[in-house]
Parts: structure tokens; sequence; C-alpha cells
């Protein structure tokens, strides 16, 4: 079973804040839509004339125009848009996406360009360069204010700091981020960089910027968990937040001491989570939001008057929101949505600092190979090369509404787990349902669209996994991805498998939704062991896709050299017939259609989660945060009653390290076994002589999950002694005190706390 899962810059508040569940009804989002469209049709102000002021207006108006970019995931050049909103033309290109910010400049100089996160990850150049190349290209778009995204952590925590953090960051992009502070230690409790500056923020909460004699404050949330596809330490050092305290201290601060004109909050939290905390707290004006990659084809209003945008992915649109002033008071906005396509011509400017970054990665005299910063494999072949085809698009991007909905399944991760799966020599290929990636028309697959999906130094590999594992992972991947309550979700879309058929039903509750699962031709058996193939890195070496495996086996080149996982996905096509990929798709057979979009606009992922109509929402309030620098537990643990099917000590052990995991809060915990709960750490003939059975102890490989997490387990000397057991019939890495009681009352002494299961 799976455990674990800048101009003025002021202002700082460490206290963490946690989003409370909350649902939203379809009668609310109705009506949403309607009082947005009004206000909409009444805010549509006339033309701007070059200067800012309106044309044949009092000199006291004033217009500030708001220019939002965000999750442009490394794209350098365009890519084609092969949904259903698109024709297949190429969109985006930072070239074209440069030229038409100068234009909207030009019409307006009293404008404020602002970048809301992932952007330094999702391409070759920017993995091999650990984001350089696009610091390069974007230094020169001037950008006023920038929200990191989760997938900026990357690089790990100096690389972050080194290029946003301090005086003079590499990429000055104004950077914020109320949520986000130095943490002592890391998920196993070992000191990380920057210990001596635990508790601080890493960047400044928020700016105010005078903008045409207008003051403008803007709040910067990051998001609140690091890339939860790479190892666990790549955010070693760092703690997150979910903004929720934040916001409403510096919410304040902004409207009352600091009297600014309006509030602007720039966040990567998704537009889901920022929905939820612009309800919660009235008095932002703007939401400029990523992470979620949709498309606000019009803003989303909120009951207390805040609107709401996300611009899509990969550079392919532009959103600009034009707020107008008289006498430094707001009375209106307006909303234009760019398309950046082939319609504009690109900066001449960027586009020579484009080819010139790409020059050392294409084919070419100026081609060197690469050492991956992440892994150590080597990039020895230009990234333009082509390494097979494809019979469909591959692209994870589908509507909620249509068939197969990204938030479900998408072609790239069928494509990609039929790759790991068929490498490796696997029952079942596993991958986790990010949102970033590519879109790649029916054609030549290029090595460069490989990494596109894949930018983040993953290997390979394959380990036993049984079928309840695979059973548990399923059903938190549909929690995470459609819960109605967004603070449960986990970033992403559900899992891509190979291999695997499920049937899902969207709308039960946690541990539900599996309704039926088949690996090959047959029934899931939850007993049997299956061969599973899926990212592994070196930094948790018994985890694959974060689900403990055993029997791992890492997929290298013939000489033992790290494979990256582009390279497996590259000899997967060579073994193809024709080099020509055509995967199967629909693994995923919902039971009942997704919700139906809520604000107007079609979305990839239900903004409300997979909630029924008419049934009354959860209004829950959390009263008192809780916020942890680190802690010292022990349990002491008698009986070995169960949760279900697990020992319920084991259970919440492992629950909590997960959730202090999850925080980055440093932890030490001790699991004290005695009286009828040490059977639990028994090797299988003294477990099965005790239980008188002969199937060993089922509780091995959670005991293993535990010490792996760093949780140090005991077992009590005085019960041994009076139940004859010796050392060598404890599993591996148990140790025995002298006796429960007193070895809790030494640690209370110690600092520690006790808790029960």
């Amino acid at each position: 079973m799976q455990f674990f899962q800048l101009l003025t810059c002021r202002g700082d508040s460490p206290p963490r804040g946690r989003r409370a569940q909350r649902l939203g009804g379809h009668i609310l989002a109705c009506a949403v839509m309607v009082v947005a469209c009004l206000a909409q049709a009444g805010e549509t102000p006339p033309p701007l004339s070059p200067g800012g002021p309106l044309a044949g207006s009092p000199p006291a108006t004033t217009r500030v125009t708001l220019l939002h970019m965000g999750d442009i995931h490394g794209h350098l050049l365009p890519r084609p848009n092969l949904r259903s909103d698109g024709n297949g033309r190429p969109q985006g290109g930072l070239a074209r996406l440069f030229t038409r910010i100068q234009e909207l400049r030009a019409a307006n100089p009293n404008n404020l360009l602002i970048n809301t996160g992932d952007t330094l990850q999702g391409s070759a150049e920017a993995l091999f360069t650990q984001g350089a190349a696009l610091v390069v290209v974007l230094n020169p778009f001037g950008i006023d204010a920038f929200a990191a995204g989760n997938w900026d952590f990357v690089y790990g925590t100096r690389r972050f700091v080194e290029l946003f953090a301090g005086e003079h960051p590499l990429a000055p992009w104004g950077a914020l981020a109320a949520n986000l502070y130095y943490a002592a230690g890391d998920y196993q409790g070992k000191i990380t960089p920057y210990a001596d500056r635990a508790g601080q923020r890493v960047l400044p909460s928020f700016m105010i910027r005078e903008v045409g004699g207008v003051r403008i404050g803007i709040i910067g949330l990051t998001a609140d968990r690091g890339p939860q596809a790479v190892a666990q330490a790549t955010t070693s050092g760092l703690r997150f937040t979910d903004g929720d305290r934040e916001l409403a201290e510096l919410l304040a601060r902004l409207r009352g001491q600091e009297a600014v004109a309006a509030v602007v909050l720039i966040s990567e939290l998704g537009l889901a989570a920022n929905r939820y905390l612009a309800e919660r707290h009235p008095g932002i004006d703007i939401v400029l939001s990523s992470d979620m990659h949709e498309l606000t084809r019009e803003p989303i209003l909120t009951p207390g008057g805040t609107w709401l945008v996300e611009e899509g992915q990969d550079g392919t649109v532009l959103g600009q929101v034009d707020l107008l002033f008289e006498a430094g008071v707001l009375k209106g906005r307006h909303w234009t949505l760019h398309t950046i396509d082939d319609r504009i011509a690109e900066d001449p400017a960027i586009a020579a600092l484009i080819t010139a970054q790409r020059a050392p990665f294409v084919a070419g005299p100026a081609f060197t190979p690469h050492l991956n910063p992440i892994n150590q494999s080597l990039l020895a072949t230009p990234i333009d090369t082509v390494v097979g085809q494809t019979r469909i698009p591959l692209h994870r991007s589908n509507f909620s509404h249509e068939v197969m909905p990204a938030v479900i399944e998408g072609a790239s991760h069928d494509f990609l787990a039929d790759a790991f799966r068929a490498v490796g020599g696997a029952d079942i290929g596993a991958i986790r349902g990010f949102r970033y990636g590519t879109q790649v028309a029916p054609g030549p697959i290029r090595l460069e669209d490989l990494y596109h999906f894949m930018p983040i130094g993953a290997q390979i590999a394959v380990g036993t996994i049984r079928g309840q594992d695979l059973v548990d992972q399923i059903e938190a991947s549909a929690d995470g991805a459609l819960n109605p309550a967004v603070d449960h979700w986990t970033g992403g879309g559900f899992y891509g498998f190979s291999g695997v058929e499920i049937e899902l039903s969207p709308y039960s509750p946690r541990g539900q939704r599996a309704v039926a699962v088949r690996v090959g031709d047959q029934p899931l058996d939850p007993r049997a062991p299956y061969r599973y193939a899926a990212y592994w890195y070196p930094g948790d070496p018994e985890l694959i896709n974060r689900l403990p495996a055993q029997d791992i086996r890492v997929l290298t080149t013939p000489e033992g050299e790290p494979l990256d996982a582009t390279e497996v996905v590259a000899s997967y096509l060579r073994s193809l017939p024709d080099r020509t990929a055509d995967p199967q798709l629909n693994r995923v057979r919902l039971t009942a259609p997704l919700p139906a979009p809520e604000f107007g606009f079609p979305v990839m992922q239900p903004l409300l989660g997979a909630y029924i109509p008419g049934v009354p929402a959860i209004d829950l309030r959390i009263d008192i945060p809780v916020a942890l620098e680190g802690g010292k537990m022990v349990f002491n643990i008698g009986q070995a009653d169960l949760e279900g099917d697990v020992p319920a000590g084991i259970k919440f052990m492992g629950k909590l390290a997960r959730h202090l995991i999850d925080k980055g809060v440093a932890y030490r915990i001790v699991g004290i076994f005695k009286g009828d709960a040490l059977y639990l750490l028994l090797q299988d003939p003294a477990y099965n002589r005790v239980r008188q059975v002969a199937t060993g102890n089922p509780y091995r490989e959670m005991v293993a999950a535990l010490l792996r997490a760093g949780i140090e387990l005991e077992a009590c000397g005085n019960t041994m002694e009076t139940r004859h057991f010796g050392n060598a019939d404890l599993l591996p890495g148990i140790r025995v005190n002298e006796g429960a009681m007193f070895r809790t009352l030494e640690l209370v002494r110690e600092g520690f706390v006790q808790l029960e299961p």
C-alpha cells in the first residue's frame, strides 16, 4: 500500500493558512456569468489614444493596461493548436509574443507586464541550461512582476534562489511570493541550504507600482507545492503555504495604510484555487492566474466583484486587462484576449536571441553534446532530429465536455506510458497526469517534442508492486483531480496508464471511484504482483512514480550509463513498424459525463471538481490554521486495531509523515510497538508462529515504507522478553528499546509530543 504519495517592495507575514473546502453551486455559477456579461457589456471603453488617457476624456481619467502571460513552459517557438478551438495552425512563439506586447505598450505607456510562472521548464533548451535560455530571451521583455510556478523550482533550491532572489537575480522580473519561506530541514529532517534563514521569506510578498499617477498594489503567490513528479528533495529547504492567511494580511495592508487604488493578485495556485481565495477575500480587483492552463475566454466574476483570468499555455495567447481610473478611483475594466499566431510578425531581435539559444541544441556546426543537469545522461543527438512518426495527434488538452477530456486522459500520455511498458518489459506503464507538454500533429516526431513532454530529467525503472498499490494510486490520482474540495487537488490530471483499462465513477467518494480495473485481459488482482514501469529518480531509489516498489531495475545504456526517459521513448519508436506510433485511446471509461462548464467557456478540468448540481455545498471555515516549523512525535502503540485493511498505528504515522513531507516540514517520528501490536514488526517465520498462519507478515511492506520515510520504529524489550522473541525475529531496521514506558518518558523529556493513533 502506498503511504507517501520590484521597485517598491515591502511586507512580510509568515503565518500559514489553509484553504477550506468550498463547493460552488451550478445556480450560483450561472448567476455569476450573467453578472459578468452585464459588467463586461457596461465597461467596454472607447479606443485608446497614445499616452493612456481616453480620447476626449478629462485629464483626470487614466487607463492602466495589465499585460498577462503565464505557463510558457519553455516554448521558444510556435507549436500547432490541434484542439477543437484551433485549426492546426501554429500558435505561440516568443518573438511574436514580444511583437504584440510592444504594440500594446505603444498604445498605452501606462502598462505593466506580468508573468505568472511555469516559465523555465518545458523544453530541452530550458532543461540543459537550467532555465538560462529562457532568461536570456525573456529579460529584454521588461517583465514588471513575476509569480513563480511549481515547475520553476525543478532545478533545485539553490538555482531558484540564484535566478529570482537577492539583490542581483539572474532573472530580474520582480519575483513575488508571499507564501514561500526558507526551512531548516528537508523531508527527511536533514539540514538544508539556507538553514540560517529558516522562517524568512525567500522573495518579497508584494510591490507597489505607481503607473500614470495611480498606485497599483501587486501581491504574489507561488504554488503551494514543488514539482510533484520529481525527487522529493528538489525543494529541500523551502516551505510552501496555501497563501490564505498571507493574502488576508497583505490585502488589509494595501487597502489600509498603503491606500492603493487597485489590488492585483498574481498567483500560480491555479484558477480553481484562486477563485476560492478571491471569494474568501473580497477586495481584490484582478487575479492573474496560472497553473491549470485554462483559457478564460471571458473573465470570471466573483460575487465580491473580482475578475479572474488565465492565459492557457505555451505562449499561445496574451491577456490584456485595461483598468480605467477617474481621479485615482477605479471606475471600469475591459478585457481583451490576443491570440499569438502567424498573423503577427516576429520581432527580429527576439528571433535572433532564440536562434542563438537554440544553436547548440539543433543540427549544425554549433551543436554540442550536453550533460543533463538532473540525471547526468548525455544529449548526443540534435533535438530537431526526427525520431519517429505518429498517426494521430499527440496532446492532452481536450475540453471536459469532449471525448477523452484532458483531466482524465490524453493521447500523449497514452503514447508515453506505452513506451515505458514496452521497453521495460512490464505489465503496466504509468505516467503522472501533468498538464504541461506540447501538441504534435500527425507526421514526424522530433526529439525536442519528447523533451517538451518530459523535460524533467526522469529515468525509467521497472519494479514489482501489488495490485492494491495500483488501486490506491488510481484512487489517489482521481481524488486529486476531481475532488469538489479544491484544496484536496494534487496538481495535474488523472495518471496515464498502459496495459490498464479503468472504469471510473467521477462522482463517487475517494476509495470508490475505480469501479473496475483490468490489467492486460484480466481483472486486477489486489494481491497479485505486477511489473510496473514509470519515472524513477536516484534521490528516491526505492520509489517508482512515488510508489514503493521491489526488485527495481533502472533502464540504462548498454554501457550502464544513465538513460533519459526521452531516449527510452525514442528507442520504443525505433521498435515500431515504420517507426510509427498509433496508441489505443479511451483507456479510461467514465460512468457519467463530467459537469458542464460552470462559467460560460470550455475548460479542461472542471473548476468545481466533479460535483453534483443540487447537492448542498459544504462551507467549512478554518478558524485556527496551524503552522509548523518542525516537530518531534512519539507513537506508543499497544494494539493492532485495523483502519480498513491497515493497522491504525501504521496508517496514522504514514499519513502524518506524508502531510509533513507535502508541507516541507522537518520532522522526527518514533513509533514504539508493544503488546499485541508487536507482531506487526515480525519476520515471516515468527509471524506465522504467533498468528498460526502460513502467509507470512502481510504488513512488512508497510513497515518498510515507514522506515524509508525516515520514521524510527522500535520494539518494546519487555514485550520481546515476555513473548520469547529475539532480535532475529524482527524485520530489518527495527531496534529494541529497554521498555516502552521508560522510552516514551525519555523521549517526552527530550521534547517529543506523545500522539495516539
